[in-house]
Parts: structure tokens; sequence; C-alpha cells
């Protein structure tokens, strides 16, 4: 405990958001180095990682006291372009752990209640519009991250936005590890044989967890905390992503229930961990 402290009053420039990325890299770096024959290029991951978690830390240490405006942006933003990489690089870590996909068991167990496969049923309401409109909503989730963070930033509520890029980011880290533990192909793959029409997809975020949907009901949560009224306008927005996950073929209903525990978890994590964090800097 004492050891914390002194490092953070050592440190005294880092702030919450800087150590979930510098645990969530240090993190994968391990996993990458333990479980290296499952990955090509292992070494240039790491070396990756470590680069980007050096960097960030003398950039941030350089940078505490600058004014600069451009500077303010990049030091509050920077973890977007960061959460970005680790969900455009997450193709290549999905058998880190384990070389094959888990659907086959997702796929047996809600056959076992349902007799037939919510994603073949979907298939009776198919249409061009319905289609063009699912695959707009998962583009537009990411507008519930990048919408208000930008929004809590022009107006000054620095604690808002440090709350709402941190809770965000929880979801994401864990979206990642979840996607890496239980690799999950997606119903589009697996049933494949199965469906009599294809549907094109703008994204591809097939996994346990729909990602869109994390970001959308974590996103949702603080606006309800803090913009009840809005919240509620959004509510038919949030149905409408977690249906694009079934109707898009990219997860299971077991994997939208799952995306619901997450960000639940993520924000209970979040508040812990601030709580912590501020109590050992108090000393």
């Amino acid at each position: 405990m004492q050891g914390l402290t002194r490092l953070l009053k050592k440190h005294y420039f880092l702030i919450p958001i800087d150590l979930l990325f510098a645990g969530y890299l240090l993190l994968i770096s391990i996993l990458t180095f333990i479980f290296q024959k499952n990955l090509n290029n292992w070494f240039a991951f790491i070396s990756i990682h470590l680069g980007i978690l050096t960097l960030s830390y003398f950039f941030i240490k350089k940078t505490h006291y600058s004014k600069n405006s451009l500077i303010k942006i990049i030091r509050n933003f920077y973890p977007l372009l960061l959460l970005l990489l680790l969900v455009k690089e997450l193709t290549y870590f999905k058998l880190l752990v384990y070389p094959d996909w888990f659907d086959i068991y997702l796929i047996d167990f809600e056959m076992n209640i349902y007799n037939q496969h919510p994603t073949l049923l979907l298939q009776k309401i198919i249409s061009i519009p319905l289609t063009f409109l699912t695959n707009l909503s998962s583009i537009f989730s990411f507008g519930m991250l990048l919408f208000p963070l930008i929004y809590f930033y022009k107006t000054g509520r620095q604690k808002l936005f440090n709350e709402f890029l941190e809770s965000n980011s929880l979801t994401i880290f864990l979206y990642l590890l979840i996607c890496i533990f239980v690799p999950i192909h997606g119903s589009k793959n697996e049933l494949a044989v199965y469906y009599t029409s294809n549907i094109p997809t703008f994204l591809n975020f097939a996994g346990l967890i729909y990602l869109p949907l994390a970001i959308t009901i974590t996103s949702w949560r603080i606006l309800n905390k803090y913009f009840r009224k809005l919240s509620y306008i959004l509510i038919p927005f949030l149905l409408l992503v977690a249906f694009s996950g079934l109707y898009l073929r990219e997860t299971y209903i077991t994997g939208l229930i799952v995306t619901i525990i997450t960000c639940w978890l993520a924000l209970y994590l979040r508040d812990l961990y601030n709580e912590y964090f501020n109590a050992r800097r108090k000393f």
C-alpha cells in the first residue's frame, strides 16, 4: 500500500486512465509472451505494446504543465486512438490462448432452449432497409462514446469527461480480454451453411460481447445518471443496437446477456478503482 502511495506521488502527472492503459498493455504483453507459440511475430507485438507504453509515459510527463490547446486535446483524447488500435489488433489475438472457437457450445446451449437458432428465425424479416438501418446503428453506436466526450471537453466538464472515458475504456478492455479467453467466430460464420441469404455488414464485431452494444450501454448508463431526459430519448437506439447484434449475426442471445453483465461490471470496477486511486493519492 505504502509502495503504491509513493509511486503515485512520484508520478503525480499520471491519472487513472493512464494507469488503466498501462495495466492492459502490460497484461496483453505478458499473455503474448506466455502463449507465444500461438501467435506469429509475437515479439513484434510485445515490442509495439511496450513502445506505446514508453512513448505515452514520456509524452504525459513532458506535457503535464503545458498550456498549449493542441497538447491538451492530445493529452485528453489519446486514449481513444489507443482503443482504436487495440480493437483493430484483436484479430490477431482471438486464438492466442485457445486454438479453436467456442461457438459450438453457445449454439448447442441456445438450440436446447429455442429448438431453432434465433438468427435463423430472423431470416424471415430480412430486408434491404432493415439491413441498412442495423448496420448504421452499429456505426453510430461509436458516436455514443465520441460525441459526449467532445461535448464534455468543450464545456469544461473534466470530471465527467474522465468518468465517461474511464468507464468505456474498462468496458472495451473487458471486451478484448473476453474475446481472447472465449474466442467466438460469430453465427454468420459458424451457421453459414444454414442461412438462405447473406447479410452484408459494414463492420465486423463478431464475439461473445457485441462491442457496439457494450459502448452504447456503458455510455447510456452514464448519460442516464447526469442527463436523464436525453437517456430516455436514446432508449430506442439502444434497443436497435442490441437487435442489430442478432440480425447481423455478429453475436448470440447469450452474448447480449454477457454484454449487459460486462457493462455493469465495468461501471462497478471503475467506481471501485477511482475510489482506491484517490485514497492512495491523498496520503
